[in-house]
């Protein structure tokens, strides 16, 4: 246990300070906590840092960074509007379909083309589409933030169709994971009781969120416990999480649409962002830098070697899919090409759910089989940290000439 705690004590010191260098540098705290762990893994094995070797397979570090999954899809959720959805702009939501479709075809179709034949191979696919459709909201506000950009029709298209992406991105995500955790394949009897398992997490999802949420935040206002409202927003989370296990989805949807509906009409403005605060400490204070590290950790730099070509098809396949399927839409709707361009480049962002979509995959062991694993599978968890990593770094670095900024 001691070894596990000087372990975490450096990583935490590490993550933090790697972090910092980022947001200095204008990258993203995430970026850095992802390259120390990617440096920690391929050095893993040499002097002081043997220490780190066995931490993958460790139970307890495995349960923390379970957590850190946990919190960080509790704290996207919170970070959601709903209300903005319903008032997305046509474009936006034109924008979306396009920036979902096109990246979920093109990650398909590279995964039919590169990866062998097996009862797997649909699964992998289907993945890898998936993690290709998604678009990090957090990161592309704060961009367009920085970018004074934000409050603009262009602005408010971008995260018009962000947030879109996002909700449809959900369904793809609860179609993966049900895949992932339902078994290789299915007859069409057992599809049919996968979907209205998943219709009845949604109509659950709908009826507590409407209902039974605001109800628990009246009650826990009238009391005169401690953090009552943390202890709340945690039984709410987990009853969520629970519900889209019994579901045959990963704990981390329920997470996800528990935080979507934690928000300051359940318990009032001051309390709301009381408790936005505990969770956004606990997150980005501890868990998210071990989880991100520990993802680092499991990345393996050979698959640069192994299977270059797949790689780069996939980075390629990131980049033109949200610039052709965002950008397109945007020229059709009335935006310059110059414009046009920008949203795509927006689109571009990825960051911690495509990488918690990833690490589900590979708990499920999506990326071990078939047996003996051929190289480009083993390289695709690689492939898809690393894409993240570069698309989420170039985002800033199109955009500003774009807009001339």
């Amino acid at each position: 246990m001691t070894e596990l705690l000087v372990a975490i004590l450096v990583l935490i010191i590490l993550a933090r300070a790697t972090g910092e260098l980022m947001q200095r540098l204008g990258q993203l705290a995430i970026l850095g906590e992802l390259l120390i762990g990617i440096v920690l893994g391929a050095i893993i094995s040499y002097g002081p840092f043997s220490q780190f070797a066995s931490l993958p397979e460790n139970e307890v570090f495995g349960a923390i960074t379970s957590l850190g999954m946990f919190f960080l899809m509790l704290m996207t959720g919170m970070e959601m509007d709903i209300n903005k959805l319903a008032r997305a702009s046509k474009t936006g939501v034109v924008v979306a379909l396009g920036g979902i479709i096109i990246p979920l075809g093109l990650g398909y179709f590279i995964g039919h083309i590169f990866l062998p034949d097996s009862s797997y191979k649909f699964a992998q696919s289907f993945f890898i589409g998936v993690a290709l459709s998604i678009t990090a909201v957090p990161a592309l506000s704060r961009v367009l933030i920085e970018l004074k950009q934000l409050d603009t029709r262009l602005g408010r298209t971008i995260m018009n169709a962000a947030i879109v992406d996002d909700v449809l991105g959900l369904f793809l995500l609860a179609i993966l994971t049900t895949m992932l955790t339902g078994g290789d394949t299915f007859s069409a009897g057992e599809l049919g009781i996968l979907a209205l398992k998943i219709i009845g997490f949604f109509v659950f999802v709908f009826i507590a969120g409407k209902y039974l949420i605001p109800h628990l935040g009246r009650v826990s206002a009238l009391s005169k416990f401690e953090e009552i409202e943390f202890s709340v927003a945690m039984v709410i989370a987990l009853l969520f999480s629970v519900a889209a296990e019994y579901a045959g989805m990963h704990f981390i949807i329920g997470a996800l649409f528990a935080g979507m509906f934690l928000r300051r009409e359940t318990f009032g403005k001051k309390i709301a962002t009381h408790l936005e605060e505990h969770i956004k400490g606990i997150t980005i204070g501890f868990l998210a830098p071990l989880f991100f590290v520990s993802i680092g950790l499991h990345v393996d730099l050979l698959a640069l070697t192994t299977a270059p070509v797949f790689v780069l098809a996939l980075l390629l396949a990131a980049i033109i899919g949200k610039v052709v399927g965002c950008g397109l839409p945007a020229r059709l709707s009335g935006f310059s090409t110059r414009e046009s361009l920008a949203i795509g480049s927006g689109m571009n962002g990825r960051g911690a759910v495509e990488i918690i979509i990833a690490v589900v995959a590979l708990e499920a062991g999506l990326f071990t089989r078939p047996v003996p694993v051929p190289a480009v599978v083993s390289a695709v968890f690689s492939g898809i940290v690393i894409m993240a990593i570069i698309t989420t770094v170039v985002v800033p670095l199109t955009m500003k000439p774009l807009l001339k900024v």
